[in-house]
């Protein structure tokens, strides 16, 4: 995901928003997730299940390890979660878990080095992987994959805007987006630029939209910084002891698209442009048509080692008509679900 924001920002009761929703069963959630009828929190390498239509908890699953059924837990680089019709896809860094509704290993497999995204398409798959050579700054490229994980079809490739000791405030990773005929895959390096390809990979042309480009202040960099000491290894190493390695360095303006989810047929494009604690929210239709432009409470801040790697760590989503966001509930000391009707 791909913004500048702050770790939490506390956010003003707005109508439409209910208190309920309260999640006593988690500790300290990575993302969120719907799939079918189920709300899915995921920490570390366990799953926290909730019904949809009442928030009610129905079961935790999944575990940390190297064995059979198990994932790996790294500090600041979530294990991420796919929603499929039936089931759930987590990818770790080396193995995915595809589990059932009830919580059952439907398969596991192992993954390459640096594929830092991964979703079943077709008979394959739809990726995204490091591409490293040594003595340069390293390319993301996004690719269909066959059965065994091999390239068969690159689709889009761009380099890191960052380097070794370099942290770039204004970091444009690459987001994607699937929808039941399309891949949409940005291509903010160019402007408010979407790629439209078919699951084949067969394009289908470009989205483009002239929007005004947002200035990156000095309060959005003091927020940014904030952000990367708030991490949890930061925490751990000592902001105080990383600082003098590195050169922060950042543009003169965000890139114009920071996130894009899917919802059904349509897309939503999270924008760079805040206000009194509210992201503006595009929705486009798939020929990429502006339907809806909305304010929406700003979600939570996925974590600066998740944008770099281009894993999805959402705490937001959109389903049926309804914006779901994350938030911590200081009053009864645990995570609450708050949801907004569009």
């Amino acid at each position: 995901m791909k913004r500048i924001a702050w770790l939490l920002l506390l956010i003003v009761p707005l109508s439409g928003a209910v208190k309920k929703g309260l999640l006593p069963e988690v500790g300290r959630p990575e993302l969120m997730e719907i799939s079918g009828e189920y709300l899915f929190l995921l920490e570390g390498a366990t799953l926290y299940q909730y019904r949809l239509e009442d928030y009610s908890f129905v079961r935790s699953f999944g575990r940390a390890g190297e064995g059979p059924g198990e994932l790996k837990v790294i500090p600041s680089i979530v294990n991420y979660l796919i929603p499929l019709e039936q089931s759930v896809l987590v990818v770790g860094m080396d193995k995915a878990i595809e589990f059932s509704h009830k919580g059952e290993v439907i398969r596991e497999f192992r993954i390459p080095q640096f594929t830092n995204y991964l979703r079943p398409l077709n008979d394959g798959f739809l990726a995204m992987r490091f591409r490293t050579e040594a003595e340069r700054t390293p390319d993301m490229d996004v690719f269909l994959a066959d059965k065994e994980l091999r390239q068969h079809r690159l689709l889009y490739s761009q380099k890191l805007s960052g380097g070794r000791n370099l942290m770039n405030l204004t970091f444009d990773g690459v987001c994607i987006a699937v929808t039941s005929r399309d891949i949409f895959i940005d291509l903010s390096p160019e402007g408010f630029v979407i790629a439209r390809y078919h699951h084949d990979g067969e394009t289908a042309g470009l989205i483009r939209h002239s929007i005004p480009p947002i200035p990156f202040t000095a309060e959005r960099e003091a927020a940014a910084i904030d952000r990367i000491k708030a991490n949890p290894e930061i925490k751990r190493i000592g902001w105080e002891n990383i600082r003098d390695a590195i050169r922060i360095v950042h543009e003169d303006y965000f890139p114009l698209i920071q996130d894009i989810t899917a919802e059904g047929d349509r897309l939503w494009i999270m924008t760079a442009e805040r206000r009194d604690g509210n992201v503006r929210f595009m929705q486009l239709d798939p020929s990429g048509r502006i339907v809806h432009e909305l304010w929406l409470p700003e979600p939570m801040d996925a974590g600066f080692t998740n944008q770099i790697f281009g894993r999805p760590a959402r705490f937001y989503r959109f389903h049926e008509k309804r914006y779901y966001y994350l938030r911590e509930n200081s009053d009864e000391e645990c995570w609450q679900i708050l949801t907004k009707r569009y």
